[in-house]
């Protein structure tokens, strides 16, 4: 749970883990479910830092990615599933977490550049898939 609410925190206030927590069917340790304030309480005890919207982040979420890339979240979806573009789910109903190093691979510019001019990118042997 402890690195859970760590992966959470780098990008969402303690409200949103609480949500994602209680939608995972997750509960404390006592077996309630979470709110903000046992959220708050677990990162202190455990030194989970809060997150802050003024830290540089050096990931960005699917909508995130979709608009640096001007392509739609069907494609961002389409990428991450054959393995084009490589991201992070810290727990089912988390946010898929997508390093900003991996928007510029060259593979996941290609098939966006492909995918805003209506042509399906093609695969062949030369086309480089993570293997994950």
């Amino acid at each position: 749970m402890v690195g859970l609410v760590t992966e959470l925190a780098k990008g969402r206030n303690d409200g949103c883990i609480a949500s994602m927590l209680n939608r995972s069917g997750m509960r404390t340790g006592k077996g309630n479910s979470w709110n903000e304030t046992r959220v708050k309480n677990l990162r202190r005890e455990n030194s989970i830092p809060v997150f802050s919207k003024s830290e540089a982040r050096t990931w960005r979420t699917m909508s995130e990615a979709a608009t640096l890339l001007g392509v739609s979240l069907c494609v961002i979806r389409t990428m991450m599933r054959n393995r084009i573009l490589p991201a992070e789910q810290a727990a089912k109903h988390a946010p898929w977490i997508i390093e900003n190093t991996n928007l510029e691979l060259p593979a996941v510019r290609s098939y966006a550049q492909q995918a805003k001019t209506g042509k399906s990118a093609p695969f062949d042997n030369d086309t480089p898939l993570l293997n994950l």
